[in-house]
Order: C-alpha cells, then structure tokens, then sequence
C-alpha cells in the first residue's frame, strides 16, 4: 500500500510539474495567443491534481512528520492552483497579497523539509535557495508600487515555469527514494528526499 501510494504521488508530482513547465515557457514565448489560457490552465491542473495529492497522501502509510509534510504540499499546490485562476481576477494589491502569503506558507514548507536533511546534502542547500526565492519574490509582490496586471501575468507564467521544474525535480528525487530504499516510505525522511 505504502509503495504504490508513493509511487502515485510521485507520478502525480511529475506530470504536474511538466505541464506547468510547459505552459508556463509558451505563455512567455507567446504571451498574446498563449498566455491566459496557459495560466488557466496551470491553475485549473494545480487545483485538481493538488486535491489527488492531499487524497493519495492521506492514504500512504508515513510517520506522521511525512504525512504532514506530503499533505501541506497537497495543499499547497491546491491554494496554487486557485490563486493563479483567481489572481487576475482580483484587485492588483489583494492578488500580490494573497500571493506574497502564498510564498510564504510555501517557502515554510520547503524549510520545514530542510529540516529534514542531512546538514551537508546538495538537496538541502538547493532548497534553501528556493525557499530564499520564494521570499525575495513575496517581498517584491508586496514592495513593488508599479506592478501591473501584465506584470502579475508575466510573473505568474515564469513562475509556473520554475515551479513546474521544482516539482520534476521534487518528483525525480520521490521515485529515486522508493527505489533506493523502499522501507523508506515509512519514514518522514521520504518527503526530504528532495
């Protein structure tokens, strides 16, 4: 049970990170044809496939720090997912506010992974370079006075680019965790093994 469920979380992880990659480099590439329906659609493949992942997470035996970790990413991606089909939607400054806590709640997530990592391992420092990212853009979205809408949507697509990497990435290291250690799966360790 454990196995199988991780190695749908991580599918899941995959194929949500190369379609967000994917929209998010056409939405910049070709920002008049591509870039609402793209962002669209990252929002609306975030929100369900985060809402798979709260559900498969629920269902893999963990320790309860993993559990809680792979459940806060579900959620996460889910709030994600919402916030990039509501933002445009929104007044400038609530969008950039809902989306600077957003940073936030998830630069806490990846810190709280770190936590979990061997003080000297490659995956934690890159961690804590996106976790530093994702701080640094949350002060931009709440600092920068001349943010457009356009700015918003520009800042949305390269973001659902990187994202999309970050999540291929998350995914890679999930299967080669399964596979180097399969007992892992009941250890909080798994969801570090980022």
């Amino acid at each position: 049970m454990a196995r199988h469920g991780v190695n749908r979380l991580w599918h899941t992880v995959i194929g949500r990170g190369a379609l967000m990659l994917i929209l998010g480099v056409a939405a910049l590439i070709w920002p008049e044809e591509v870039l609402i329906a793209a962002m669209m659609s990252v929002g609306v493949t975030a929100s369900l496939l985060g809402l798979y992942e709260l559900r498969v997470a629920s269902h893999i035996i963990l320790a309860p720090s993993g559990r809680r970790l792979a459940l806060v990413h579900g959620a996460t991606a889910t709030i994600f997912g919402v916030l990039t089909v509501i933002g445009p939607r929104l007044a400038l400054r609530l969008a950039l506010g809902l989306i600077a806590g957003w940073l936030m709640m998830y630069a806490t997530w990846v810190l709280a992974v770190v936590l979990l990592l061997q003080p000297r391992s490659a995956a934690r420092h890159g961690l804590l370079l996106w976790a530093t990212f994702d701080v640094a853009i949350a002060a931009i979205c709440l600092f920068y006075r001349q943010a457009t809408i356009f700015t918003l949507l520009y800042f949305g697509a390269a973001y659902a680019a990187l994202f999309g990497a970050w999540q291929i990435l998350l995914g890679v290291s999930l299967r080669r965790a399964g596979k180097r250690d399969p007992e892992s799966v009941d250890r909080p360790a798994l969801v570090g093994h980022v």
